[in-house]
């Protein structure tokens, strides 16, 4: 059977990015999003079914301790870890746009009645305002999404702990290249630098949102967002931000992070 590599994270923390890029490096199928129960369906990370490979990647948020229980003598596990005030605007946008797309694809499809469908799309509990999504990244909880039941500091802490190669969206956006190479490490194969430049260029941001834009992917192109780091300088309030700082201070400096304080 083939190796497979489970690249893991808190939600929009990257994961989509970081596993097709690795697919893309190692030459092999990124063969979609592991569920709980093992199942495995085509996402947005889904893509390069037809390579043909002795690797498979696949995208998941179960956390490293879990995969570890799941994964065969050779898999490999990655996990992908973000600025969390990062995470909380991109979370915000993503679960108030999944609400108003699964209102229209319910209606489309006739999967229920209509008025229960207007009914979720207004009073359904999502995230309207950063506080809201800051409550729900700090205790957890799964009125959202049962993928935020575990708070944001405990998936992070278990996978520091759980020894697996860990990924930094900043340091992807800085120096693909070099993180490709840690990759690459980590899987335990080489590649030649051309093919770690053109993966790196081809899958940055600029370029799959071209993409995207040229198929019409309209849905992949929200989904893309901006793709920058540092947002929560601009959008957040410094209220909130100085509670943050003292929620999650210790953990922000372990991973590079600087401190709102610091940061004004």
């Amino acid at each position: 059977m083939g190796r497979r590599v489970f690249i893991c994270g808190y939600p929009k923390s990257g994961n989509t990015w970081l596993t097709r890029l690795t697919a893309d490096l190692l030459g092999c199928p990124s063969g979609g999003f592991l569920e709980p129960d093992g199942e495995i369906r085509h996402d947005n990370s889904t893509e390069g079914l037809h390579r043909v490979s002795r690797f498979v990647c696949h995208k998941t948020h179960l956390r490293p301790h879990q995969l570890q229980a799941l994964a065969r003598p050779r898999d490999v596990i990655i996990t992908v870890v973000r600025d969390p005030r990062d995470v909380l605007i991109s979370s915000r946008h993503h679960f108030q746009y999944r609400a108003f797309e699964s209102y229209h694809r319910q209606l489309r499809e006739k999967k229920r009645n209509w008025q229960k469908a207007v009914f979720e799309f207004f009073f359904k509990r999502r995230p309207r305002y950063p506080e809201e999504m800051a409550e729900l990244m700090l205790r957890g909880g799964e009125e959202v999404h049962p993928w935020l039941t575990i708070p944001w500091k405990q998936y992070i802490n278990e996978s520091l702990e759980s020894g697996v190669c860990v990924v930094r969206y900043e340091d992807l956006l800085a120096d693909s290249p070099g993180e490709c190479r840690r990759i690459l490490q980590a899987v335990g194969v080489e590649r030649t630098e051309k093919k770690i430049a053109d993966v790196s260029e081809r899958q940055s941001f600029s370029q799959r949102r071209k993409q995207f834009e040229a198929r019409g992917q309209k849905r992949h192109v929200r989904f893309l967002r901006e793709g920058r780091a540092g947002q929560w300088r601009e959008e957040l309030s410094p209220d909130l931000l100085a509670r943050l700082d003292a929620e999650w201070g210790s953990i922000l400096q372990r991973l590079g992070y600087t401190l709102s304080t610091s940061a004004a």
